[in-house]
C-alpha cells in the first residue's frame, strides 16, 4: 500500500510542477483530477453499501477511514487546482510581453 501512496504523491507533485501553456490543458488536468477522485468515491460508496469494509491494494478500509481519505484527496485536488491555475496565469503573463 505504501508504494501506491508514494506513486500518488509523486503524481500530484508532477501535476503541480508541470507547465500549462493552454487553457485546455489546464482545464483537462483539473477535470481529470476531480474525475478520478469522484470515481474512487463512487466506487467506495458502492462497495461499502454491501459490507462494512472493502479491500484496496491488499488493505482493508472501513467507512470512516475511506471518507477521511476521500476528504484529504479532495483537499489535495483543490491545492493542485490552485497551483494549475496559478502556473497557467504565470505562463500567459510571461508570454504576453
Amino acid at each position: 500500500m505504501s508504494f501506491v501512496i508514494l506513486l500518488f504523491i509523486f503524481g500530484m507533485i508532477g501535476i503541480c510542477l508541470k507547465k500549462y501553456s493552454s487553457i485546455f490543458s489546464a482545464a483537462s488536468t483539473i477535470v481529470l483530477l476531480f474525475g478520478i477522485t469522484t470515481a474512487f468515491l463512487v466506487y467506495g460508496v458502492f462497495r461499502l453499501s454491501g459490507a462494512d469494509t472493502f479491500i484496496v491494494v491488499n488493505t482493508r478500509i472501513n467507512a470512516t477511514a475511506f471518507y477521511h481519505f476521500c476528504t484529504a484527496w479532495y483537499i489535495a485536488d483543490f491545492f493542485c487546482t490552485y497551483r494549475i491555475i496559478r502556473l497557467y496565469r504565470e505562463y500567459v503573463e510571461i508570454n504576453r510581453r
